[in-house]
């Protein structure tokens, strides 16, 4: 979770404990210096585990390590399942890892599959048995005794396992209100938990039912999201840090065994959230999204702590550390107080996916998928050309780019175009002595481009064409297969057909071969998050590959911030891309969509990240869209559908928001059938009616808005505003966003009669359209003319972010609905 930390690492520490550093935050001299770089990893470091004194591991796209002892390693995933490994020996004498098993085990599948009782609810809708976490699994521990391992998640849910035939025996859930992000077992068998709902909770061992836990003390100090815990002096201290930039540092309260803890101080000194700790006997250190490193040593009978070293050195946050402490550094748990060394190991998240695909330069092709476009809406040509420039300048030696033509975010025909500029510049490449070329193609709404799961078969012609070099139609240059698909009846640049390049004997002449990289070049997430499962995952399973060549992938960016897809990537904007939400402040709220714009009020809305926030106080809905065809053949689309269950939920009563997106007018515009987009446009007036009778049934207010036109304007016009005409004398047809300003209108009986719109604002937009549910008047009195008002209740905060929804002939087709909104200031477009 670590967008989060770094969007909350400006919150204030916390000034109600008393620091336990030094005041000025100097560091005490000591020798301290930096062994070594080591480099594996083409990505970033997300966990490290050292094995007695003589064996680190490390790894990437990993939750957590855990080295148990005996060669026993365990790692936990993303995908809500633990491995273990065994350590061996291959013939030539070097070390492996060989998997031994992947819990939940098939044993614990197969004894709770059958049985109804073993099935608990983990989303809306879904079920599993209690022995699976159903999301990421972010930390492990062992008990003292090695015959309890514990596993935390995301999913909130605590688990015990025995060792070593790794049984699930408990399920403790929820055993926190959000994720659990750190997990910690004291020498005496007692179990921290730390949680993104602030608490710090301790478990021990039912007395009398050894497989059962129970809540001992709940702690509470820190403002935000607990990240990481370590426990320190055997297990008599307990250091946490959070995203509010403070380690707390607890102690054992009193004599007694039952774990009860006390907070004694802080410490202070990051500049931005903790991300991890270590600890071992009286040494604790932190690292930090700041990207220090910071080692303490806790005073004799508790005086006070000094700051021993600040270490600097990464370019990224660390995200793992590793602590071994002692005179001879042979001991993990022990050391001396007068003195000794530390060897201290820190992981971090500066991987550099450049460099990770310039190792196939040498021997492989560099592999380029993406949008040839300049419409700046998923990617920009310009960029295609500069990535071009710097990955021959770099060394590679050969490169295929494998284009997916517009015609939707610009004008229907300017793939030739398109083509040819990057077809000029590949030739300059070829005379340097560059093996460029264009490889396959196709159009972006029939290849590869589908989103939020609405068709795998796109997916999968765009994987045909351009993994497997097999498509339904072969050419010699790209050029003469965009005219040429072109010039079929009904053809536009969209829905071109997969094509593939071949030589003069016929074969594909850039297929994903073995030790070649590959990159997607789209900035923007949605429309690329199915390829990139289809690259990354080992065990997809959406259609069949049918070859999955061993490559160096990686993306323009990360497409899915919950599920860290990609994890090569060139350009980290996590900390852009993260909303921040108060939980405590997240309102009930429920969004009604189909398919195709599944993402537009749930993953954009939730700052790229898939999944809910808050499932108890969410609820998506979602219409399968119709797949197979193209919009125009059913241009009402499912508007009626989605307007009836908005009702549904406005009548409810249950939620303070809802959320609808009417994609009728954008998906429809966009195939240029001028009648269908009347249809279209009929099918979303009625759905809008609908969702405001409703709205004026419960006394509430209605936002209605979008962000950008469509269907409004479906003729290409020259600069006097004239319709441009083809070669045959007929109309030219746009279908591409239009960009004039879009209306905004906000009304309903909830709405105070006041309530008027700002005329200061020079050039108003989207950002103004946030700010109007988003910024809250603290100093909202009754008849104030610039709040929203309902009966003077005051609700929690909320946030009303911009919406990506359509224009449809001025009929604003993207809507809120707000049950109830109270003490608002008015901030509009």
């Amino acid at each position: 979770m670590l967008s989060q930390a770094v969007s909350l690492s400006s919150q204030p520490s916390l000034p109600s404990l008393p620091s336990l550093g030094p005041r000025d935050q100097n560091v005490s001299p000591s020798l301290n210096q930096c062994l070594a770089t080591v480099r594996g990893h083409s990505s970033y470091v997300s966990a490290l585990a050292v094995d007695g004194d003589s064996l680190m591991y490390s790894a990437s796209s990993v939750k957590c390590l855990l080295a148990v002892g005996d060669g026993l390693l365990l790692s936990s995933h993303q995908d809500g399942k633990i491995r273990a490994w065994r350590a061996g020996r291959r013939k030539d004498g070097t070390r492996r890892l060989v998997l031994r098993a992947v819990l939940p085990t098939c044993v614990d599948r197969l004894r709770t599959f059958l049985l109804p009782w073993s099935y608990v609810q983990v989303r809306r809708h879904r079920w599993r048995t209690w022995v699976h976490h159903a999301d990421a699994v972010t930390a492990l521990a062992v008990s003292p005794d090695g015959a309890l391992l514990y596993s935390a998640s995301w999913d909130r849910s605590l688990k015990v396992w025995r060792l070593p035939g790794f049984r699930c025996v408990e399920s403790v859930a929820p055993a926190h209100d959000d994720a659990i992000n750190a997990l910690a077992v004291s020498p005496d068998g007692h179990v921290y938990t730390g949680s993104a709902d602030k608490t710090i909770k301790a478990w021990r061992r039912h007395p009398e039912r050894k497989n059962k836990h129970v809540l001992v003390q709940t702690m509470e100090r820190h403002r935000s999201a607990v990240n990481a815990l370590a426990l320190g002096a055997d297990g008599k201290v307990l250091y946490s840090g959070a995203c509010d930039r403070s380690i707390v540092v607890w102690e054992r309260a009193g004599a007694g065994g039952d774990g009860r803890m006390e907070a004694t101080g802080t410490l202070r000194g990051h500049k931005k959230a903790i991300l991890c700790l270590a600890a071992a006997g009286d040494v604790v250190c932190s690292g930090s999204a700041d990207r220090t490193v910071r080692v303490w040593r806790r005073g004799a009978e508790n005086t006070g702590y000094t700051s021993l070293a600040l270490l600097e050195g990464h370019g990224a946050p660390v995200k793992s550390l590793v602590l071994v402490y002692g005179r001879d550094r042979g001991s993990s748990t022990g050391g001396d107080s007068g003195g000794g060394s530390a060897l201290v190991c820190s992981g971090a998240l500066d991987g550099d996916g450049f460099n990770y695909i310039k190792e196939s330069f040498e021997n492989g092709t560099l592999h380029l998928i993406g949008l040839l476009s300049d419409g700046g809406v998923h990617s920009r040509l310009d960029q295609l050309q500069l990535l071009l420039k710097g990955a021959s300048e770099r060394g590679a030696k050969r490169i295929c780019v494998h284009i997916l033509t517009d015609g939707r975010d610009v004008l229907d025909g300017s793939s030739v175009g398109f083509v040819e500029t990057l077809e000029n510049d590949l030739s300059q490449l070829r005379e340097k002595g560059i093996d460029a070329r264009i490889a396959s193609g196709g159009g972006r709404m029939y290849v590869t481009m589908d989103r939020y799961e609405n068709d795998w078969d796109v997916v999968k012609r765009g994987w045909d064409a351009q993994v497997l070099g097999e498509a339904p139609y072969k050419f010699k240059s790209a050029l003469e297969a965009v005219k040429t698909l072109r010039a079929e009846p009904k053809a536009n640049d969209q829905y071109l057909p997969p094509f593939v390049i071949v030589d003069d004997s016929g074969n594909a002449v850039g297929p994903v071969l073995d030790g070649d990289a590959v990159v997607t070049i789209n900035f923007r997430a949605d429309r690329m998050v199915m390829l990139a499962k289809a690259l990354e995952y080992a065990d997809f399973d959406k259609f069949d590959r049918v070859r999955v060549p061993k490559i160096r992938y990686a993306g323009m960016l990360q497409y899915d911030g919950k599920y860290y897809l990609v994890a090569n990537l060139f350009l980290d904007i996590k900390a852009l891309l993260f909303v921040n939400f108060d939980f405590e402040s997240l309102i009930f709220s429920e969004s009604s969509l189909e398919t195709v714009k599944f993402g537009h009020v749930t993953f954009f809305w939730n700052g790229n990240r898939s999944g809910y926030f808050d499932e108890t106080k969410e609820e998506y809905v979602e219409l399968p869209s119709d797949s197979g065809i193209t919009f125009n053949v059913a241009p009402k689309m499912k508007a009626l559908e989605i307007a009836e269950k908005a009702r549904d939920a406005i009548l409810s009563g249950k939620f303070d928001q809802v959320r609808v997106n009417l994609p009728n007018g954008d998906m429809v515009g966009h195939t240029g059938d001028i009648e269908a987009t009347v249809v279209a446009c009929k099918a979303a007036d009625e759905a809008v009616k609908i969702i405001l009778d409703a709205v004026e049934q419960v006394g509430g207010i209605y936002l209605v808005t979008a962000d950008h036109g469509n269907a409004e304007d479906m003729v290409k016009r020259n600069k006097s505003g004239k319709p441009l005409l083809d070669k045959s004398g007929g109309i030219q047809i746009l279908t591409s966003h239009t960009l004039q300003p879009v209306p905004v209108a906000i009304g309903g009986p909830g709405l105070h009669p006041g309530v008027k719109f700002r005329t200061d604002i020079q050039t108003p937009g989207l950002a103004n359209v946030a700010a109007t549910g988003a910024r809250k008047n603290p100093n909202c009195q009754s008849g104030d003319t610039t709040s929203l008002k309902s009966d003077g209740v005051e609700l929690v905060s909320c946030w009303l972010l911009p919406l990506p929804t359509t224009t449809v002939l001025c009929k604003l087709i993207g809507v809120f609905v707000l049950s109830h909104l109270a003490g608002w200031e008015m901030q509009s477009a």
